[in-house]
């Protein structure tokens, strides 16, 4: 089944998300894709949680629910998915860090990356 074209998609951009917890939306989210930037020369991690807050997640302690790698030297990591059963829910809310480690608290070495989230 495929997204209805009435659905109302947001564009959710962190022109420099990095290790510090961001809330896209509060309330029930679904990621249906997104397109990152990644200037670094080390792989990166964007961990999505599923939180009703930012202060509700402590990088290195909270599981990520999804995690998606960047691989070095990427300059574009693009995934965009309107079939209605391979979006990702976020019951509570979606928020997103970027991590040197799938479920670290460290920050990109060098740049932030660039995300685009798209939501709804």
């Amino acid at each position: 089944m495929s997204a209805s074209p009435n659905s109302s998609f947001v564009i959710q951009r962190q022109a420099a998300l990095t290790n510090t917890p961001v809330l896209l939306r509060a309330g029930l989210t679904d990621l249906w894709g997104w397109n990152i930037i990644n200037k670094n020369a080390a792989i990166e991690f964007v961990q999505l949680f599923n939180a009703a807050t930012a202060g509700a997640v402590t990088l290195g302690t909270t599981v990520p629910n999804y995690v998606i790698q960047l691989t070095t030297g990427v300059d574009v990591a693009t995934v965009l998915n309107l079939n209605q059963d391979m979006r990702i829910s976020f019951p509570l809310g979606l928020v997103v860090a970027c991590t040197t480690t799938e479920t670290g608290s460290t920050a990109p070495a060098t740049n932030p990356v660039n995300c685009y989230f798209l939501i709804n």
